[in-house]
């Protein structure tokens, strides 16, 4: 191999951090919640997707003209979204990798990252193959999440592990620097919204079933009209949030009819449906067979309530908690507004708090925990209606409420959507139009503010009479994804001065 011409430090820090061969992974960052495996993959033409939107200048060796013998790989851009960061904004990260050489790349190779000279292997990639001539737009696994408000330095290198005979090795390795500025309000609004290629046809429908974000991923449950067909799709953000093309997640997600709730809690996936407590096993956009069953009895997971059309959230306060407020049960067939907890790591069994939801039927919820406080405060609403309360959850997982709020404000068609939270803003879905109202640290909500509306409205199948359909949004880096009838719209989520 000929040695590359690069500062030696980062040669022994991006090279030397791995042994060949060897793939990592490792704990997401706070704000994307998420777990991440190695990511692969593998091009076939120039993949570089969504918006383009030119951030700092690279640093790379010269851009080899002509094609060379063998391959022959260049790390040719670095890009970030959103270009500028501020501190409190998770930051993606793209590589764009090209091959100079008359040979496809057909062995996998790493691609290295490293911050200020530390080898991240969190943000590291896999390319699995690259025809000769072609080049690729690579997203790291998960985001970054700068530190400090001060200036870093992104490198990266592919074929890091040095196991490919290259005619220029000097272009593998590029670097560029962040200047990273003073945290951005904790209150965030939302650019315009645009939308996906249809996930599925006309006759398999996602809704009433969920959708949900995990682990850099967006994944959208879809059924045939009348049941079967139960297929789970997955796709990953691109460049300017922009959802790459649908890819299968699983042919059988086994869950359905009936509308259910799918969360992920740092990382992990889970749903609560007819008894179980079940997650996910998902491994870069694909699930690993069927649901993992961690109940010891679905009889007593939930008390002897086995739901459906039922709501819960994650609270991230003290060690975490997973808050269940009820639904429908097939036990008795009959609404059950129990509230129930259990802590993080899930258990076999949820607790039954003594305290029911306020309302008979159970509607879209959400959490906040403002920053340095052991509490968090939950939102949370009635099915198929537009009344709101908020309940306050300590350290240790106690839950006290029940405070009726004003109501949520009147929107279009069947006035159903999701309830979310990005920073300290609290948003609602209500048909096609959407609105957000800003948190204070005690819980109490500023007056609503309507925001670009949907281009349609989001949800267009339910069960009617009240029952609830599962929650379909998901929050990847600086973007929200919500599953409407067969796209998934995103927007950016922007900075904004707190209106409290």
């Amino acid at each position: 191999m000929r040695p590359r011409l690069l500062p030696l430090a980062l040669v022994i820090a991006l090279i030397g951090c791995h042994d060949p061969g060897e793939t990592t992974s490792g704990p997401a960052s706070a704000s994307a919640s998420a777990t991440a495996a190695t990511a692969t993959t593998t091009a076939t033409t120039t993949a570089a997707t969504g918006e383009s939107t030119t951030s700092a200048t690279t640093t790379a060796a010269t851009d080899t003209t002509g094609q060379s013998p063998g391959v022959d790989l260049a790390l040719i851009e670095i890009h970030l979204d959103p270009p500028a960061p501020a501190l409190d904004q998770p930051v993606a990260l793209y590589f764009t990798v090209k091959n100079h050489g008359l040979l496809p790349l057909t062995a996998p190779v790493r691609l290295g990252v490293a911050i200020d000279g530390k080898p991240d292997p969190t943000l590291d990639l896999t390319l699995a193959g690259l025809p000769a001539g072609a080049a690729v737009t690579l997203g790291a696994p998960i985001p970054w999440q700068p530190p400090a408000a001060v200036t870093f330095q992104v490198a990266a290198i592919i074929d890091a592990d040095d196991l490919i005979d290259e005619a220029d090795e000097a272009d593998n390795y590029a670097a560029i620097d962040v200047d990273v500025a003073a945290p951005a309000s904790a209150c965030r609004t939302l650019e315009a919204w645009s939308a996906s290629e249809p996930f599925a046809d006309q006759d398999h429908p996602s809704h009433p079933l969920p959708s949900f974000a995990s682990g850099g991923w967006y994944y959208v449950h879809t059924q045939k009209i009348g049941g079967g067909d139960r297929v789970l799709y997955a796709a990953k953000p691109g460049r300017g949030g922009a959802l790459a093309p649908w890819q299968l997640a699983s042919a059988d997600h086994g869950g359905g009819p009936h509308g259910f709730t799918a969360i992920d809690v740092d990382g992990e996936a889970f749903h609560f449906r007819n008894g179980h407590i079940a997650r996910f096993p998902l491994v870069d956009g694909v699930m690993q067979g069927d649901v993992v069953l961690l109940e010891d009895n679905p009889d007593t997971a939930f008390a002897g309530n086995k739901y459906v059309w039922d709501s819960a959230v994650y609270a991230p306060v003290g060690a975490g908690h997973i808050i269940h407020l009820g639904g429908f049960s097939f036990t008795g067939y009959t609404y059950e507004p129990d509230v129930m907890r259990s802590p993080v790591p899930v258990a076999p069994a949820f607790t039954d708090t003594d305290l029911d939801h306020p309302h008979t039927r159970p509607g879209k919820s959400a959490f906040y925990a403002p920053p340095g406080l052991a509490l968090g405060h939950l939102f949370t609403g009635e099915s198929g209606g537009p009344r709101l309360w908020r309940g306050q959850v300590a350290a240790d997982g106690a839950l006290t409420g029940w405070q009726q709020l004003a109501d949520l404000p009147p929107g279009t068609d069947n006035e159903r959507g999701d309830l979310f939270i990005a920073g300290a803003t609290l948003f609602a879905v209500r048909g096609a139009r959407v609105y957000r109202a800003d948190i204070a640290d005690d819980g109490a909500l500023a007056p609503w503010i309507e925001l670009p509306a949907l281009p349609e409205p989001q949800i267009d199948i339910t069960w009617g009479d009240g029952h609830l359909e599962g929650a379909a949004y998901g929050l990847l880096g600086d973007h929200v994804y919500l599953t409407g009838p067969r796209r998934v719209f995103h927007a950016r989520l922007q900075p904004t001065p707190c209106a409290r």
